[in-house]
């Protein structure tokens, strides 16, 4: 009988749930007059044209979505608080200085469940001030983002207080298949727990003002906002980040409050050496970093491939700030690095590949540094704790680390798919790690020969050619 009646009861949903058409010669001629009249579950079926104004959710379960293959442009923000269950979908978004500040951003949702906003184009107008956000959500779960094209915001995606509501990462805060490019501070920023990240293409958000602001790829915030303070519980995967101050970065307030369990995995990190980015002469750009940890433990960092690069692969290093006990200072033994490529193609190079830069009471476990390969034309290997190691040999033999490692060219193909070519000394060479690291960036199981590659790409015989393109269409796989 009581499944009779909830039969009952989602028939009458679905009676009651109706859609409202937007546009010249709709019913609605503004989104806003449709939104006003719309009832919980009720889809709004925009049509082509553009519309400037506000777009103000104020019911539950409503999906804003494009017809058909119209191109509708938005000139302006959509917003909402309190409103679970949304679905926004194939619009394109544009801001301005005079529509987007600080606290206006282009898509902000708030204390909300089961959000998804996917397939759209946001545009920023390039020349923002404050710190607006293409993408705001905050204090909200189930929430995910996929397959946009965001691009000309001061962020990327900003990601304030997530959560999960049942401590899964199912339940959490996904990020997947988005482009992200050219905003002026940060592809991506997080704070809170349960975040998943992967198969995202992060470049160039860089500015000439990247000396103020460093801008990062993918941040992780400290702050206090909504009980929060820091990152917990994070998968960063199958991504490509390159041409930031730092591609990752990671900032806790060490043993008091450290950004912890994270797993970094499966991607391709790297910063050019030359060129003109957005106005920024990339020679000129000081303290470059793949990965930046500040505080932090219960961090996994395997299978990626760094470089090349301007500026170290990952740099470890104590910050201790007297305002804020515990600051910046790492947890002992708690750091893992494995089956990476550290990959420098400049010999003028000053960073080291692997920066530990603090002291030897907070060191790593014995074989947390194992299984990687070095490129060194720099001879710059790893920087430890104060003394300073020209090549991997030398850094193995002082401590008890990579006793499996190996140096030299790890040959492999163009950036920014750089995948192992059939010389490569890096096939066969890793070390068993488990799930969920046994799957390479492609998807191809690992290993796919005698033992685990080293990198992001397992070696793949020749099957697939692996192409990243700079839309929404994200990952392509292309036939030889």
């Amino acid at each position: 009988m009581k499944r009779i009646l909830f039969l009952v009861w989602l028939f009458a949903i679905a009676a009651i749930a109706a859609q409202l058409e937007v546009g010249p010669g709709q019913t609605y001629t503004t989104i806003s007059a449709a939104l006003t009249a719309a009832n919980p579950n009720d889809v709004i079926n925009i049509h082509e044209g553009n519309y400037t104004e506000t777009c103000a959710i104020v019911d539950a379960g409503l999906t804003l979505q494009s017809n058909a293959s119209d191109t509708v442009t938005i000139y302006g923000r959509i917003t909402a608080s309190g409103r679970s269950n949304l679905v926004i979908n194939g619009l394109n978004l544009v801001g301005s200085a005079n529509t987007w500040t600080a606290t206006l951003h282009g898509i902000d949702l708030q204390n909300s469940v089961n959000m998804s906003i996917f397939n759209c184009e946001i545009d920023g107008g390039s020349n923002l001030t404050g710190s607006a956000s293409a993408i705001y959500v905050r204090n909200s779960s189930e929430v995910y983002i996929g397959t946009n094209f965001i691009h000309g915001a001061e962020k990327g995606i900003n990601l304030s207080s997530g959560f999960s509501t049942d401590d899964t990462f199912e339940n959490g805060v996904h990020v997947r298949y988005n482009t992200i490019t050219d905003c002026l501070h940060d592809g991506i920023d997080i704070l809170g727990e349960y975040f998943t990240i992967n198969n995202n293409l992060i470049y160039n958000n860089m500015d000439t003002n990247w000396s103020a602001f460093h801008p990062d790829g993918i941040q992780f915030i400290r702050s206090d906002v909504d009980g929060y303070s820091n990152v917990r519980f994070a998968r960063l995967y199958n991504n490509i980040i390159y041409n930031h101050t730092q591609n990752i970065y990671l900032e806790g307030w060490g043993t008091n409050d450290p950004v912890s369990n994270v797993q970094i995995w499966n991607n391709v990190l790297f910063n050019q050496n030359t060129g003109i980015v957005n106005g920024v002469d990339m020679s000129a750009v000081d303290n470059l970093h793949n990965i930046q940890i500040r505080g932090g433990q219960d961090i996994w960092i395997y299978n990626n491939t760094f470089g090349p690069d301007s500026g170290s692969g990952i740099r470890i290093f104590n910050d201790v700030n007297t305002n804020v006990p515990g600051s910046g200072i790492q947890k002992p033994n708690s750091i893992f690095i494995k089956n990476n490529i550290f990959y420098e193609d400049d010999a003028s190079e000053n960073s080291y590949e692997i920066t530990w830069d603090t002291d030897a009471t907070n060191a790593f476990a014995a074989n947390a540094v194992d299984y990687n390969l070095y490129y060194l034309p720099h001879n710059k290997a790893v920087s430890w704790y104060g003394t300073n190691y020209t090549s991997m040999a030398a850094f193995a033999a002082a401590h008890p680390q990579e006793a499996n490692g190996q140096q030299g060219d790890p040959l492999m193909g163009a950036l920014p798919t750089p995948s192992l070519t059939s010389s490569s000394p890096a096939k066969d060479a890793g070390v068993a790690l488990g799930s969920p690291y046994d799957t390479d960036i492609l998807g191809f199981s690992r290993p796919s020969g005698a033992a685990w590659d080293m990198g992001a790409y397992e070696f793949d015989q020749g099957k697939w050619s692996p192409t990243w393109v700079p839309s929404v269409s994200g990952l392509r796989l292309e036939a030889d």
